[in-house]
Protein backbone atom coordinates (compact mmCIF):
# COMPACT_ATOMS: atom_id res chain seq x y z
CA UNK A 1 0.00 0.00 0.00
CA UNK A 2 2.84 2.19 0.66
CA UNK A 3 4.39 1.83 -3.02
CA UNK A 4 0.45 2.73 -4.11
CA UNK A 5 0.64 6.27 -1.95
CA UNK A 6 4.28 6.53 -2.79
CA UNK A 7 3.75 6.59 -6.89
CA UNK A 8 0.65 8.25 -6.65
CA UNK A 9 2.20 11.40 -4.99
CA UNK A 10 4.93 11.19 -8.18
CA UNK A 11 2.21 10.92 -10.22
CA UNK A 12 0.47 13.61 -9.00
CA UNK A 13 3.87 15.95 -8.83
CA UNK A 14 4.46 15.33 -12.38
CA UNK A 15 1.00 15.89 -13.77
CA UNK A 16 1.24 19.24 -11.84
CA UNK A 17 4.69 19.90 -13.04
CA UNK A 18 3.52 19.27 -16.71
CA UNK A 19 0.19 21.72 -16.42
CA UNK A 20 1.79 24.63 -15.12
CA UNK A 21 4.64 24.29 -17.64
CA UNK A 22 1.82 24.02 -20.27
CA UNK A 23 -0.08 26.93 -19.03
CA UNK A 24 3.00 28.90 -18.93
CA UNK A 25 3.91 27.89 -22.73
CA UNK A 26 0.21 28.36 -23.95
CA UNK A 27 0.21 25.03 -24.21
CA UNK A 28 -3.18 23.55 -22.53
CA UNK A 29 -5.15 22.06 -25.22
CA UNK A 30 -2.07 19.90 -25.92
CA UNK A 31 -2.32 19.36 -22.38
CA UNK A 32 -5.71 18.61 -21.91
CA UNK A 33 -5.42 16.09 -25.52
CA UNK A 34 -2.24 14.42 -23.68
CA UNK A 35 -4.92 13.05 -20.90
CA UNK A 36 -8.25 12.72 -22.68
CA UNK A 37 -9.24 15.75 -20.63
CA UNK A 38 -12.70 17.09 -22.39
CA UNK A 39 -14.25 20.62 -22.43
CA UNK A 40 -17.74 18.74 -22.39
CA UNK A 41 -19.24 18.61 -18.79
CA UNK A 42 -21.30 15.83 -20.08
CA UNK A 43 -18.46 13.42 -19.93
CA UNK A 44 -18.87 12.52 -16.52
CA UNK A 45 -22.62 11.93 -16.52
CA UNK A 46 -23.78 8.33 -16.99
CA UNK A 47 -26.61 6.92 -18.48
CA UNK A 48 -27.70 3.47 -19.16
CA UNK A 49 -26.25 2.53 -23.20
CA UNK A 50 -28.37 -0.31 -23.41
CA UNK A 51 -31.99 1.21 -22.27
CA UNK A 52 -31.44 4.94 -23.12
CA UNK A 53 -34.37 7.37 -24.02
CA UNK A 54 -34.16 10.74 -25.59
CA UNK A 55 -36.26 13.57 -24.25
CA UNK A 56 -37.63 15.81 -26.50
CA UNK A 57 -39.53 19.27 -25.39
CA UNK A 58 -41.05 21.84 -26.79
CA UNK A 59 -43.35 22.92 -29.41
CA UNK A 60 -43.42 20.50 -32.21
CA UNK A 61 -43.36 22.01 -36.30
CA UNK A 62 -43.47 18.57 -37.12
CA UNK A 63 -45.72 15.10 -36.45
CA UNK A 64 -44.56 12.34 -34.11
CA UNK A 65 -44.60 10.43 -37.33
CA UNK A 66 -42.05 12.16 -38.99
CA UNK A 67 -39.81 12.67 -35.60
CA UNK A 68 -39.99 8.60 -35.61
CA UNK A 69 -39.08 8.48 -39.00
CA UNK A 70 -36.15 10.42 -38.50
CA UNK A 71 -34.99 8.65 -35.37
CA UNK A 72 -35.27 4.95 -36.81
CA UNK A 73 -32.38 6.30 -39.33
CA UNK A 74 -30.53 6.92 -36.55
CA UNK A 75 -30.91 3.19 -35.51
CA UNK A 76 -32.75 4.84 -32.54
CA UNK A 77 -36.44 3.10 -31.46
CA UNK A 78 -40.04 5.01 -31.40
CA UNK A 79 -40.06 3.41 -28.13
CA UNK A 80 -36.49 5.30 -26.73
CA UNK A 81 -38.15 8.73 -27.32
CA UNK A 82 -40.57 10.71 -24.70
CA UNK A 83 -42.07 13.91 -25.22
CA UNK A 84 -42.49 16.59 -23.32
CA UNK A 85 -45.18 19.11 -25.53
CA UNK A 86 -45.16 22.70 -24.85
CA UNK A 87 -48.27 22.81 -22.95
CA UNK A 88 -46.95 20.14 -20.40
CA UNK A 89 -43.46 22.04 -20.37
CA UNK A 90 -44.65 24.68 -17.87
CA UNK A 91 -46.02 21.95 -15.35
CA UNK A 92 -43.10 19.12 -16.23
CA UNK A 93 -40.70 18.40 -12.88
CA UNK A 94 -37.52 19.14 -14.37
CA UNK A 95 -35.89 18.36 -11.25
CA UNK A 96 -36.41 14.76 -11.89
CA UNK A 97 -33.90 15.20 -14.74
CA UNK A 98 -31.15 15.80 -12.24
CA UNK A 99 -29.03 12.78 -12.30
CA UNK A 100 -31.20 10.41 -13.77
CA UNK A 101 -29.22 7.45 -15.50
CA UNK A 102 -32.36 7.03 -18.19
CA UNK A 103 -31.91 9.63 -20.96
CA UNK A 104 -28.70 10.05 -22.75
CA UNK A 105 -29.96 13.17 -24.11
CA UNK A 106 -32.95 16.03 -24.04
CA UNK A 107 -33.38 17.89 -27.34
CA UNK A 108 -34.90 21.06 -26.64
CA UNK A 109 -37.14 23.22 -28.83
CA UNK A 110 -39.53 26.06 -28.18
CA UNK A 111 -40.54 26.05 -24.63
CA UNK A 112 -42.22 28.92 -21.58
CA UNK A 113 -39.25 30.43 -19.49
CA UNK A 114 -40.49 29.70 -15.97
CA UNK A 115 -40.49 26.22 -15.15
CA UNK A 116 -40.96 23.89 -12.24
CA UNK A 117 -38.28 22.76 -10.21
CA UNK A 118 -35.64 25.36 -11.22
CA UNK A 119 -34.77 26.46 -8.00
CA UNK A 120 -32.56 30.35 -8.04
CA UNK A 121 -32.78 29.89 -12.16
CA UNK A 122 -35.17 31.78 -14.96
CA UNK A 123 -35.76 28.60 -16.83
CA UNK A 124 -34.53 25.35 -17.40
CA UNK A 125 -31.83 26.03 -20.19
CA UNK A 126 -30.53 28.58 -17.89
CA UNK A 127 -30.34 26.00 -14.85
CA UNK A 128 -28.24 23.39 -17.03
CA UNK A 129 -26.15 26.06 -18.22
CA UNK A 130 -25.40 26.68 -14.68
CA UNK A 131 -25.22 23.13 -13.44
CA UNK A 132 -24.54 20.88 -16.75
CA UNK A 133 -22.55 17.96 -14.88
CA UNK A 134 -26.08 16.87 -13.18
CA UNK A 135 -28.24 16.52 -16.53
CA UNK A 136 -27.95 14.36 -19.56
CA UNK A 137 -26.31 16.00 -22.48
CA UNK A 138 -28.66 18.93 -24.15
CA UNK A 139 -29.18 20.13 -27.45
CA UNK A 140 -30.91 22.63 -28.69
CA UNK A 141 -32.60 22.11 -31.49
CA UNK A 142 -32.37 25.62 -33.66
CA UNK A 143 -33.87 26.51 -36.66
CA UNK A 144 -31.25 27.60 -39.47
CA UNK A 145 -34.33 30.22 -41.14
CA UNK A 146 -35.36 32.15 -38.15
CA UNK A 147 -31.38 33.24 -36.99
CA UNK A 148 -31.04 30.24 -34.23
CA UNK A 149 -34.54 30.30 -32.49
CA UNK A 150 -35.63 27.40 -30.76
CA UNK A 151 -37.99 25.74 -33.40
CA UNK A 152 -38.08 21.42 -33.78
CA UNK A 153 -38.14 21.25 -37.35
CA UNK A 154 -36.98 18.20 -39.23
CA UNK A 155 -33.51 19.51 -39.83
CA UNK A 156 -32.91 20.74 -36.71
CA UNK A 157 -33.75 16.68 -35.24
CA UNK A 158 -31.10 15.43 -37.79
CA UNK A 159 -28.45 18.04 -36.34
CA UNK A 160 -29.44 16.97 -32.77
CA UNK A 161 -29.50 13.24 -33.62
CA UNK A 162 -26.43 13.34 -34.89
CA UNK A 163 -24.75 15.31 -31.69
CA UNK A 164 -26.77 12.99 -29.39
CA UNK A 165 -24.80 10.67 -27.25
CA UNK A 166 -27.39 7.84 -27.45
CA UNK A 167 -26.84 7.52 -31.17
CA UNK A 168 -22.88 8.60 -31.22
CA UNK A 169 -22.23 6.13 -28.52
CA UNK A 170 -24.20 3.43 -30.21
CA UNK A 171 -22.97 3.81 -34.01
CA UNK A 172 -19.80 1.41 -33.36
Amino acid sequence: MDDLIDLQQKVIAKVTRELAEAYNNGELEEFKKKYGIEDDNTEHYYYNEREFKILIIGDLAVTKKVVYEIAEKYNINYKQLEFVEYSEAKRFNYKKLEGSTVYSDILVGPMGHSNNGMGDCSSFLANVEKHPEIYPKVIRLESNTQGGNLKITKTALINGLEQSRGYLDNVA
